[in-house]
Parts: C-alpha cells; structure tokens; sequence
C-alpha cells in the first residue's frame, strides 16, 4: 500500500472519515506523506523575468547519493539561497 498525500490525510482528518488518533499512528508510522519543507526560489534573468534554479543527479535512478554528494547538495542549496527570493516575495 503506498502513502497517502498529506493533503488526502488531512481531508480524511476534516471530514471526519479518521480521528486524530489514528491520523497520528499513520503518520508515525509513515502511511502519510511528511510535509515539504522546500520553499520554491527565483532568480531574475537579463529580460527581466523569473527563473527556477535546479540542481540534480541525472543518472543515479534511485541509487543512495554519497556523502560527496550530500555535502555538495548542501553548498548548492546555500549559495541558491543566497542569491535568489522566495517566489511569494515576487508577487
């Protein structure tokens, strides 16, 4: 059985169809989705228009990333932040 979205769970919690007990026991045992962290970054380009930094891994198809790998993620991660917005800030 796969995870539930977060959303879906918290539906599921509103609507009553499954009591805060057992939203909690799902989500400690990772039935539901954790909640995203990352907030979406901007940059704005010559022409004057927003563009989304990325970063990835082409090619590791699932394999574990290497601390190496882990640690550049993070230097990438700081340095786009450093020079980009959130993009709500540009609205």
């Amino acid at each position: 059985m796969g995870k539930l979205s977060r959303k879906q769970a918290e539906r599921m919690l509103s609507q009553k169809t499954i009591s805060q007990e057992a939203f909690d026991k799902m989500e400690q045992t990772g039935q539901i989705a954790k909640k995203r962290g990352n907030t979406e970054r901007v940059i704005r380009s010559a022409n004057n228009t927003w563009a989304i930094p990325t970063f990835y891994y082409k090619g590791l198809n699932g394999k574990k990333r290497s601390k190496k790998m882990i640690e550049l993620r993070e230097k990438v991660n700081q340095l786009i932040t450093e020079y980009t917005v959130p993009k709500s800030k540009t609205i």
